[in-house]
């Protein structure tokens, strides 16, 4: 069974030597490239590789910070293959290994016959290494939440057991027919311990629950919720947990429930390729399994999580 091999390298060159080097060897199959640590994080994640060759100078993210996120979201063995041309490139690559990484190569600076019979060994040693995940202490700065069919039910119970006190706070996208909206936040509030309104524009984002308003979108910008009108599909999970993503990175904490179709599942991912926390649930415990279907196959969670799971998760964080 061939050895499943991502290659993650800003060198198109580089990663065609490498591709060329495998497929004459034999024993092993390229399952992707990325020219940047966040596309190789991606991969890593959706094509599930036996071993990860990884450089370490790249744009977008560099190679240290794709090891890291890789460790702590699908611990795979790393190759680093990185040119060490002074002091510094020596500690970045010693760092490296302590990020997760199993071995370093050297690239050569002329041919590459020397390396064409190392590489393939190194590759089937390593990828046979049980490497374990890292885990990193993350404190979450926000919580959200997607829904839609069959999602109503669901958010009340999980804040239903958020305490008075929470200090974490929670952002609500729920699919509603307008017109709703205020009989939802009312039947929400008669369960409730902390605070539950509705999204208005410019409001700052606080502890206690905030649900969105139909037919526009929620997003947040520098702390305050905005609601950008007429936007076609709004509110659009998507657009609220990728605004998660970038406000936050690895302070989001995204979850989605019960809905058909796929709205949420990218912004999902973006949220998790950001280095936050993420969740879908089971499909036992959802009305329509769909969204959080399509986020598991996104790779946006590497499994699917039931409603206590996800409480006892949200409790934890505050």
């Amino acid at each position: 069974m061939s050895i499943r091999v991502l290659i993650v390298d800003d060198s198109k060159v580089v990663r065609e030597i490498v591709k060329r080097i495998l497929h004459d060897t034999g024993g092993f199959e390229v399952v992707g490239e990325a020219e940047n640590g966040l596309d190789g994080v991606r991969l890593c994640l959706e094509k599930k590789p036996d071993v990860v060759i990884m450089d370490l100078r790249m744009p977008v993210m560099d190679g240290l910070e794709a090891i890291k996120r890789i460790m702590e979201e699908r611990p795979t063995p790393i190759l680093v293959l990185t040119v060490a041309v002074d002091e510094d490139e020596y500690y970045t690559s010693f760092e490296a290994l302590s990020r997760g990484a199993v071995d370093i190569v050297k690239k050569p600076r002329g041919s590459w016959d020397k390396l064409a019979k190392e590489l393939p060994l190194k590759l089937r040693i390593i990828s046979k290494v049980e490497v374990k995940r890292r885990k990193n202490k993350k404190v979450v700065k926000v919580i959200g939440i997607g829904s839609s069919t069959g999602g109503p039910v669901l958010v009340r119970k999980i804040i239903e057991t958020l305490p008075s006190d929470y200090p974490v706070p929670v952002l609500v996208v729920q699919h509603l027919s307008e017109g709703f909206e205020e009989g939802f936040v009312t039947w929400l509030r008669s369960s409730s311990s902390v605070p539950v309104r509705l999204a208005s524009e410019g409001m700052e984002v606080e502890k206690g629950v905030t649900i969105a308003v139909p037919g526009r979108d929620m997003v947040v910008e520098d702390g305050k919720i905005r609601l950008p009108p007429g936007v076609e599909g709004a509110p659009s999970i998507d657009r609220f947990f990728s605004s998660l993503a970038e406000e936050y990175g690895e302070g989001a904490c995204g979850i989605l429930l019960s809905g058909m179709g796929e709205d949420g599942a990218e912004g999902l991912l973006k949220i998790r390729l950001s280095g936050g926390r993420t969740y879908a649930l089971r499909e036992e415990e959802c009305a329509v399994y769909g969204i959080s279907r399509a986020a598991l196959e996104k790779g946006a969670v590497n499994r699917t999580s039931s409603l206590f799971e996800i409480v006892e998760a949200i409790n934890e964080f505050g």
